[in-house]
């Protein structure tokens, strides 16, 4: 299994940041306060295909 480096965390979280700062930007451009509410909508999307990414994965230990 490979192992990740901080610095693999910290350059995701920064391509994250800059998405976050444009989406908030295009959205409360033209209305304001509706860039949190995009911002928002697009966590929960990203938090439910994390969930769905998990289901198939399988416990294939053997039970004593």
């Amino acid at each position: 299994m490979k192992r990740f480096r901080s610095a693999d965390y910290v350059s995701i979280s920064v391509y994250w940041f800059a998405l976050s700062y444009l989406l908030m930007g295009l959205f409360n451009a033209r209305k304001p306060n509706l860039g949190y509410t995009a911002l928002y909508s697009a966590a929960g999307v990203a938090y439910l295909l994390g969930a769905l990414a998990l289901v198939p994965v399988r416990d294939k230990r053997v039970q004593a």
